[in-house]
């Protein structure tokens, strides 16, 4: 593998395009492999044996400097950022390595302790360890993870059901193109059968590109019973204001899909596409290819309890730009929550 990274400065051909739906298919399938029974990662700690090395950028046999410029192209192409040669990688590298001998080394090696748990299956948080540490002291403490701060957020509402439920840190709500099919006069489909109103709203669901931020805010208002009075995507406050957003009416006669750099430069309404929520702040290059691209759109809105009016705290909100994205997102997340129940389906 060090060889071909290696060799990635001098390649200037472009990668060709990989849908959403393939690269969680080829994640799902190495995750299988690797954590799988029998599988290569289980297999390679079982007689796994790791020494410590000394840099030594000066010997081309030990292949320091080839890992170190794979490793950096790697990224470099992933973040379309200019790839560097074997030279510079290796003048850098020799500049920096006394410096790495600090804290951060430290912290990185922590990290990378707690993923290998991650990998080798590790699935109580007992398992896992927290650290606090001081060079200067020097102070080096090992705990048990505390849990993610809870708080109080809206819960959908039903018939018979709290209206609040706690959610944590890493808590989101996912929405597709059929929940907003099933707004409006389809709202008669939320009557039925759980497995024929998934169907139903697969059915009626828009295209996924074409969904605009009123829509998903109208969602939201509906199944949690809040008026949405703010809206932000990343640093750019979208919406904010009293009067709310998703009641009223939608401009269904508004421009379509824009010029990519008119669209990232014009300000983002209500009206605005979530397709072109997404195209934001990517390269020029890659934003005509967003809805192949893209899974999913997150938002944080900002609500109040539509009963009472004070500040009702949602989960940050991830619109897939179509069913199929969410249903490979949420099987991805079960296969982490319980890792061994997935090695035993992929088994």
């Amino acid at each position: 593998g060090v060889d071909c990274g290696a060799q990635a400065a001098s390649s200037a051909e472009p990668l060709a395009p990989v849908s959403a739906e393939e690269v969680h298919a080829t994640l799902g399938e190495l995750y299988g492999g690797l954590v799988g029974g029998g599988g290569v990662m289980q297999e390679l700690l079982s007689v796994l044996e790791v020494h410590p090395q000394d840099f030594e950028k000066d010997d081309d046999a030990n292949g320091h400097v080839d890992f170190l410029t794979a490793a950096a192209n790697c990224r470099a192409r992933a973040y379309h950022i200019e790839e560097g040669d074997r030279l510079g990688v290796k003048r850098i590298a020799g500049a920096i390595v006394p410096a790495m001998v600090t804290t951060t080394a430290l912290v990185a090696g922590l990290a990378v302790l707690e993923m290998l748990k991650v990998v080798a299956g590790a699935d109580r948080p007992s398992d896992y360890r927290s650290a606090f540490l001081n060079l200067g002291v020097p102070l080096v403490s090992l705990t048990e993870p505390e849990r993610p701060e809870a708080y109080e957020a809206p819960a959908p509402r039903r018939l018979f059901g709290p209206t609040y439920a706690a959610a944590g840190t890493w808590d989101h709500v996912d929405l597709g193109p059929g929940d907003v099919a099933l707004t409006g006069g389809a709202r008669i489909v939320a009557l039925l059968p759980r497995a024929a109103r998934r169907l139903v709203s697969r059915l009626l669901a828009p295209r996924g590109s074409d969904v605009r931020l009123r829509q998903l805010a109208a969602v939201l208002e509906r199944r949690y019973g809040v008026k949405v009075v703010g809206v932000a995507h990343g640093d750019d406050m979208i919406f904010l204001g009293a009067a709310g957003l998703g009641g009223g009416a939608e401009d269904d006669d508004a421009e379509g899909d824009a010029d990519a750099d008119a669209a990232d430069a014009a300000p983002l309404t209500a009206d605005t596409k979530l397709l072109d929520v997404a195209r934001r702040g990517l390269p020029a290059d890659a934003r005509e290819a967003a809805a192949s691209h893209v899974s999913f759109v997150e938002l944080e809105f900002v609500c109040e309890d539509g009963d009472t009016g004070e500040e009702a705290a949602l989960p940050p909100v991830r619109y897939f730009l179509s069913e199929e994205r969410r249903d490979a997102a949420a099987a991805a997340a079960a296969a982490r929550r319980f890792p061994k129940l997935a090695a035993a389906s992929a088994s």
